[in-house]
C-alpha cells in the first residue's frame, strides 16, 4: 500500500509550533517526537508522518519561528528599507514589550545544535545568506534615499547588524542586568546613528606626542 501524500497546513502548523514550545521551555535535548505530539495535542505517528526525523522537526520549527518574526516585523511597518524598517526589526527582536515573542533561549538552542548537526549547520548557513540579503537591501534602500552614508558594501553592514542580533541575544539572555531591552535599543540606536553619518569627526585626530631621545 502506498503512503499517503496529502498533509494538512493547520496540522503542520500545530506540530512545529508545539516543537518550539518545547525548545523554548526544555531545549533541543529535551525535545522528543512524543514531547512535540503531546504539545501540539496529536499522535507521535502523526508527527513522525510529518517529519520523518529530530532534525528534520528542529529545522522546519526554525523556519517557522523565522517566519513569525518577519510577520510581525510586516504588521508593524510597510517601510521596504531604511532606519525604520532596520529599527523595527530590532524591535520585533528585543524589545520586552514586543508581544508573542519566542525567548532567545529558543535561538540560541537552535544555534548551538547547528555546531554539532552538520545537517542544521548548513540549514544555518542558508538562513544567515537569506537574512543578509534582507537586511543588505534594506541598508542599500536607506542609502539610496540618502538616509545613510557611505559607499559601504551593503553585505558588511548587513554582516554587522546579524554580528549585533547575534551578540545581544547572548547578553540580554545570560546577563540582562548589564544589558537589558532598554539598553539593547540604545546600542543599536547607536550603529543606526553611525550608519546615518551623525558622529562623523569634524575635527582633525590629536596626533600622539613624539617621544624625545635623550640618548
Amino acid at each position: 500500500m502506498a503512503r499517503r501524500t496529502e498533509t494538512d497546513p493547520k496540522t503542520r502548523r500545530d506540530i512545529l509550533e508545539g516543537a518550539i514550545q518545547v525548545i523554548a521551555s526544555e531545549g533541543i535535548r529535551g525535545l522528543t517526537i512524543q514531547k512535540a505530539a503531546k504539545a501540539a495535542g496529536v499522535s507521535s505517528g502523526l508527527v513522525i508522518y510529518y517529519f520523518a526525523t529530530k532534525d528534520d522537526l528542529i529545522a522546519q520549527a526554525w523556519v517557522e519561528a523565522l517566519a513569525a518574526m518577519r510577520a510581525q516585523v510586516n504588521e508593524l511597518t510597510d517601510e521596504p528599507g531604511g532606519r525604520t524598517a532596520i529599527a523595527t526589526a530590532f524591535k520585533v527582536y528585543f524589545d520586552d514589550k514586543t508581544t508573542r515573542k519566542l525567548p532567545w533561549s529558543f535561538w540560541l538552542e537552535l544555534w548551538a545544535e547547528a555546531t554539532r548537526s552538520p545537517r542544521l549547520k548548513e540549514f544555518h548557513s542558508h538562513r544567515f545568506a537569506t537574512n543578509r540579503s534582507h537586511f543588505a537591501a534594506k541598508f542599500q534602500d536607506g542609502f539610496d534615499r540618502k538616509q545613510f552614508v557611505g559607499p559601504i558594501e551593503p553585505t558588511l553592514v548587513a554582516d554587522l547588524l546579524k554580528t549585533l542580533i547575534y551578540g545581544l541575544a547572548v547578553e540580554t539572555t545570560l546577563d540582562s542586568d548589564s544589558i537589558d531591552s532598554k539598553r539593547a535599543m540604545a546600542i543599536v540606536g547607536l550603529v543606526l546613528d553611525l550608519l546615518e553619518g551623525k558622529y562623523e569627526r569634524t575635527q582633525p585626530a590629536t596626533e600622539p606626542p613624539t617621544t624625545v631621545s635623550t640618548a
